[in-house]
């Protein structure tokens, strides 16, 4: 009688926005492939010194028995490692010793022993953790007695990510490489760019951008042979990874990249397992491909993720997780839509772990409304802020920092002016800057991506290694994680504080504003997706209360610390603790938590990535000639912020001003 079938709660694909169908043989081109993994690990004298070869040789044998038993016994895996040369490892055999294989030939890598050098992981298992065990002191970790020569420094990073290609390329997975050196032999060498005399240029995105079309077309091979790169970068003091083109192996092969500023294993070895694990543990879809369609009348114009393009509306997705987030914007290209509600579907066609080719499929369905009014009334300024987030890390690739602040604010200018003249003459006459109630944080949202780590400042505010992170980062989050990176959560933990944020739920946050930092108070500022998390401990806290919570500061500190170990004592050291890790597995990462001190001279270079509202010193834009109004988007405060969106919402629109809505 009301024109629906009277099964539909009895069938999946009716009432439920997701359900999975196991896939049959026409949607396989060859036989679901077993997972594999290739470590590929960075042995030259920085990885050495810095402790990187030591933590990521530990962190993966710590996650071996878990990784064998993810697959059903299908699980392979292969470990590379390299400096000025390459070196393999044969992993079958009887032998319990570990052998090396080395290769001075980086110009035409090539594999010494083809069938030893992936493995079924649960059949060489004790050989595996026994190489793992032994590989730091394989390469002289730990050794300051060793004098370096010139090849001690070189890193042949190009040819390693040849030789895993051709190590796993005839089943596929993902290559986990760590990196602590600059490319500097063989395929895809690069050398350090020009950086202060870009910006402010028409050539300042290029220090963001791979600094050679090898990266390309090596992704573009992984991507065809249905393996994912993840990266993990972990310059020592003062280097630099080149970021901007290591990054290009993870964006178009569906991986991660995780960037470890100046790295120590002693503060980021923690931080480095658990992303480690993280990655190894959870649901992994291999072998994807993603489709997504709409009602008739709509169409998707552009998509917006990490990912290989395969046709128009197919993209290749070699390994996917439940921590990337994909955008797409829809375009209308016909008459008027007739039907009350506008349909989406996405379907994901992958293999699980356990070799089962499955088709995930989400619909959406939309109502249609016919005035704008409605529209606005409706509208997810979180999903949009996010959006427009992503547009601003591809501008950021193709033009200046101050074009992407500028195209941030247009955005929302755009909408509010439309806004404006939706309603009548005798409220306009009021020269209010009218919000729709569901974009009213819209303004603090477009605020805080200006001076966000990927947007903010010039080169001598962030370096372009942290920037690059940022840029990718932004450009593969979910929503709620964008927004937090946008703009991050501060707790007071010197107020009452919930035994469980499960059970209790979140305390309140407070505005990110210097003006609410209370200096008898102490404050964790959530960074979680950047690269720290922050207690902010103000000058005039408890003695006590400072000992208790972050002995390594002390009241008289004038540098960072970190603070490390778990929590003993008292009750409020416990739940500041338990805050801490609350937000950590939030945020899928474990960083390291820094301390700062109110009034010491580390205390505004780190909160300017916290006090969003306040004012951000404009020196740092590259642009010595830009005339002192022009950096108001960057360095204003909220309320300044305000009155520059009134006065621009007031303008009449440019012919010129482009974007779109």
């Amino acid at each position: 009688a009301n024109g629906q079938r009277r099964d539909k709660f009895e069938r999946p694909e009716l009432c439920q926005g997701t359900v999975e169908y196991v896939a049959t043989a026409e949607y396989m081109t060859r036989a679901p492939m077993p997972p594999a993994y290739v470590f590929v690990i960075d042995v030259s004298l920085s990885a050495c010194s810095s402790g990187l070869v030591e933590s990521a040789s530990r962190s993966i044998r710590d996650a071996i028995d878990e990784l064998a038993a993810s697959g059903d016994g299908r699980v392979m895996v292969g470990i590379l490692t390299y400096a000025a040369d390459l070196h393999y490892y044969p992993l079958r055999g009887k032998s319990g010793t570990p052998t090396m294989c080395v290769v001075t030939d980086t110009a035409d890598p090539f594999l010494p022993q083809p069938d030893d050098l992936l493995v079924n992981l649960s059949d060489n298992k004790e050989l595996v953790m026994g190489l793992l065990d032994a590989l730091p002191a394989m390469h002289g970790a730990g050794n300051t007695d060793a004098q370096p020569n010139q090849r001690d420094l070189q890193c042949a990073f190009g040819p390693a990510m040849q030789a895993a290609f051709l190590t796993a390329s005839h089943v596929g997975g993902k290559v986990c490489t760590f990196v602590s050196n600059m490319p500097s032999v063989g395929a895809g060498k690069v050398t350090p760019r020009d950086q202060a005399g870009a910006y402010g240029t028409d050539k300042e995105h290029l220090p963001r951008c791979p600094g050679d079309s090898w990266y390309k077309k090596m992704a573009a091979e992984f991507s065809r042979t249905q393996m994912g790169v993840d990266l993990y970068c972990c310059p020592s003091h003062g280097a630099s990874v080149d970021v901007a083109s290591l990054s290009t192996l993870s964006r178009y092969t569906g991986g991660t990249l995780c960037h470890y500023a100046s790295f120590r294993a002693d503060v980021h070895g923690e931080s480095l397992r658990h992303d480690i694990h993280h990655n190894l543990k959870r649901y992994t879809a291999w072998e994807g491909v993603m489709r997504i369609r709409s009602s008739r009348g709509l169409r998707i114009s552009a998509f917006h993720g990490h990912f290989f393009v395969r046709s128009t509306d197919l993209l290749a997705l070699p390994s996917c997780d439940a921590d990337k987030g994909y955008a797409v914007q829809i375009s209308h290209d016909e008459g008027a839509l007739t039907n009350s509600q506008a349909s989406f579907q996405c379907a994901l066609l992958y293999t699980n772990n356990m070799g089962e080719r499955r088709i995930r499929v989400h619909t959406l369905g939309v109502p249609v409304v016919s005035d704008m009014a409605s529209m606005y009334k409706y509208a997810d300024a979180a999903a949009s802020m996010s959006l427009v987030a992503r547009l601003c890390a591809e501008k950021a690739l193709m033009g200046t920092l101050e074009e992407c602040r500028q195209l941030a604010s247009r955005r929302l200018v755009d909408c509010l002016r439309e806004y404006r003249h939706m309603h009548a003459a005798q409220l306009r006459a009021s020269n209010q800057l009218v919000f729709p109630s569901s974009l009213k944080f819209a303004p603090v949202m477009s605020l805080s991506l200006t001076k966000s780590e990927m947007l903010r400042g010039g080169m001598r505010d962030v370096d372009v290694e942290r920037r690059c992170a940022a840029l990718y980062a932004m450009s593969s989050l979910g929503v709620e994680d964008t927004m937090r990176m946008i703009y991050p959560p501060i707790y007071a933990l010197h107020e009452p504080l919930p035994d469980s944020v499960e059970t209790q739920g979140w305390p309140r946050t407070v505005p990110a504003t210097a003006m609410c930092f209370d200096p008898r108070g102490i404050y964790l500022c959530d960074g979680a997706l950047g690269h720290n998390l922050v207690i902010w401990v103000g000058s005039a806290a408890p003695p006590a209360a400072v000992q208790e919570l972050c002995a390594q500061a002390g009241p008289d500190a004038t540098s960072l610390a970190y603070l490390e170990g778990a929590a003993t004592g008292t009750d409020t050291a416990k739940k500041v603790h338990g805050m801490v890790e609350a937000v950590r597995s939030r945020s899928r990462r474990r960083p390291p938590v820094l301390v700062v001190v109110q009034g010491t001279v580390a205390e505004a270079s780190v909160m300017k990535g916290f006090w969003i509202e306040d004012r951000l010193l404009s020196e740092g834009t590259g642009n010595a000639n830009a005339p002192p109004g022009s950096g108001a988007s960057i360095g204003a405060t909220y309320a300044e912020y305000l009155a520059q969106l009134y006065r621009q919402t007031m303008q009449k629109p440019a012919s010129s001003a482009g974007g779109g809505h």
